[in-house]
């Protein structure tokens, strides 16, 4: 569930909302943004569709423009009290999912609607707290914001382990795989995963096909207990991803600048020399693998792959991690 969902109305907003869609696309990666939905296959009815497009959303903007509350049909009612409108109906779903995060966006200077001119299944709607996108020379700095919250909305799920966040592969995880489409780059800001804990060398237990992932925190490293604990849990969050052949949660634990170079989530696997199934990664050294030098860092990695032919291999190679506010996030690999 690490898609986004854009819910409009073409006669109000469709010009700025294919802009939106371009640059939410160029952040998360293509693929990962649904939007004209309305082109369904045959014998589909809407509400089953859009139901079944919701369920791999994790966040939904519902974007308002100036004419988006008074749009009217051929017949001269306003398509909002139409309660087979599509536009109703994909708000109306995606409100009635808990999982679901809602967010109204308005464009070309509209105003949040009232309640009391919305039909009742609409009116949590104006409970919500909105994002402003204007046209230049604001739109940038308007989109930035917009994709930094639906990014810390979209971890925080990952993180939470939301149904849908993390699914269990098969022995070659490509049943699972085949269900997150390829994409391009992700470049926000993530949501604090650091933990302060005491140095000393623990395990971080996950769910393996063989068993549980052992990570070790480092006891070594230049860094603050914050920092050491920061990269530990992104490298952990990250393996369990993998594992998972949940490539697309995967690739949100990838730095912007690495983003340019690996630019689908769906080269993850490529990225760390992996030639079968993910079944373990945990760091390895004498106490002073992690080397920590003011915002960047670096950690020895094992990955342990199976795969038909050859069976279980030890894939090792070096990980190397940024700074992003206190979050660290995965920069290279090198094997």
């Amino acid at each position: 569930m690490n898609n986004v969902f854009i819910s409009y109305r073409r006669d109000d907003s469709a010009s700025i909302c294919g802009r939106i869609f371009e640059s939410l696309e160029w952040y998360f990666g293509k693929g990962a943004i649904f939007k004209d939905v309305d082109s369904i296959p045959y014998g589909v009815s809407f509400p089953q569709y859009i139901t079944s497009v919701l369920e791999k959303c994790g966040v939904t903007l519902v974007v308002i423009g100036r004419r988006w509350l008074e749009v009217t049909g051929p017949d001269g009612r306003r398509r909002l009290d139409d309660p087979g409108d599509f536009v109703r109906l994909e708000i109306e779903t995606a409100l009635g999912r808990p999982a679901t995060v809602v967010l109204p966006v308005l464009v070309e200077g509209a105003t949040m609607p009232p309640a009391d001119q919305l039909p009742e299944s609409l009116r949590p709607l104006t409970q919500l707290n909105s994002a402003l996108v204007r046209n230049d020379p604001d739109y940038q700095g308007d989109m930035r914001r917009v994709q930094a919250a639906v990014q810390s909305a979209l971890l925080a799920q990952v993180v939470q382990g939301q149904k849908g966040s993390w699914t269990t592969a098969g022995a070659t995880g490509s049943a699972d795989a085949a269900k997150y489409a390829p994409g391009r780059g992700n470049r926000g800001l993530l949501i604090t995963l650091g933990v302060v804990v005491a140095v000393v060398i623990i395990a971080v237990p996950m769910l393996l096909i063989t068993g549980a992932l052992s990570s070790i925190l480092p006891g070594g490293g230049s860094g603050a207990n914050g920092d050491s604990a920061a990269i530990q849990k992104t490298l952990a969050n990250f393996c369990r991803a993998v594992h998972d052949a949940n490539y697309n949660a995967a690739y949100v634990y990838f730095s912007p600048h690495l983003k340019q170079t690996v630019t689908s989530f769906s080269q993850v696997p490529n990225v760390l020399g992996l030639s079968g199934a993910l079944s373990g990664c945990s760091e390895f050294g004498g106490g002073s693998f992690l080397n920590i030098t003011g915002s960047s860092a670096q950690d020895s990695v094992r990955f342990t792959v199976v795969t038909q032919a050859f069976g279980t291999q030890v894939n090792p190679g070096t990980m190397f991690f940024v700074k992003s506010g206190s979050d660290w996030l995965i920069d290279g690999v090198s094997g």
